[in-house]
């Protein structure tokens, strides 16, 4: 897997002609600090930070780190950035009996509510409910959403008009494309949890997460899963291919073997 990691860093590197970086606040607000940024190669940095991570490598866990920020993609710095400290306090965690009722199927629980909370959040979000917060950072939710607040509101406003059948099941595969493009917009919604909600429905969208989590009985399991729910927050992650493929490669690899709760807990 270190191999790999290495190849795949030394290609995407070369194919770099130029590169401007700017590593403010306002450029990373705007998701303007790279010249390089792209979409795929930063997810699959990021998942590979977080192999070598649990694995130790600390050469390729900074290259890692040096690359995810080189081909910039906000939403997967933050990824890297909460899984950190799931790395950084999982041995408190396991100790402190306190935090026994957090796992196993309470957690897939939490799980579910919390990605919830956010497509509540997200409604609240696109009839600007968190305008004015925004704009006091300096940027317009424009800027700081690349656009995709107007993706969101088709979408939500759409699914808040559903009849049952459609809440339970979905509008169907694809409906999010169809329904942005009759609004004249050609572009995926870069929003995997709330694209899952719309065309499946509320019944796949808990079982998905279900089984995203449902392995997840480990330390690095649970940052693996993390890592990817939080990239579906606001990209389109499913649909690329390189970041699937190395999702299941590291999660099939048996590290971190220290579980969420030692047994003698659960």
């Amino acid at each position: 897997m270190g191999l790999i990691n290495l190849v795949f860093a030394v290609t995407q590197l070369a194919r770099i002609e130029s590169l401007n970086l700017d590593l403010s606040w306002m450029a990373f607000l705007k998701s303007s600090a790279s010249s390089a940024e792209t979409n795929g190669p930063t997810f699959v940095f990021a998942l590979f930070f977080i192999y070598q991570l649990y694995k130790g490598n600390k050469w390729l866990c900074a290259l890692n780190l040096v690359c995810s920020v080189i081909f910039f993609k906000r939403i997967a710095l933050i990824a890297m950035m909460v899984c950190i400290l799931i790395f950084l306090f999982r041995k408190y965690m396991s100790k402190e009996r306190a935090f026994a009722p957090l796992c196993g199927a309470n957690l897939l629980v939490i799980i579910c509510l919390l990605n919830t909370l956010y497509v509540f959040g997200t409604v609240l979000f696109v009839n600007g409910f968190f305008a004015d917060m925004i704009r006091s950072t300096g940027v317009s939710v424009g800027e700081l959403t690349m656009g995709r607040n107007t993706l969101y509101k088709y979408v939500v406003k759409d699914f808040l008009n559903s009849d049952i059948f459609q809440f339970l099941f979905g509008h169907g595969t694809a409906s999010c494309i169809s329904l942005l493009n009759r609004h004249g917009i050609h572009d995926d919604l870069h929003n995997d949890v709330l694209k899952i909600l719309y065309e499946y429905g509320a019944v796949i969208f808990l079982l998905f997460f279900y089984f995203l989590y449902r392995n997840a009985n480990t330390w690095y399991r649970l940052s693996l899963s993390v890592m990817v729910n939080v990239f579906f927050l606001s990209d389109n992650t499913l649909i690329y291919a390189s970041v699937i493929i190395t999702f299941f490669l590291v999660s099939h690899e048996n590290l971190g073997s220290q579980r969420l709760m030692p047994d003698s807990i659960n």
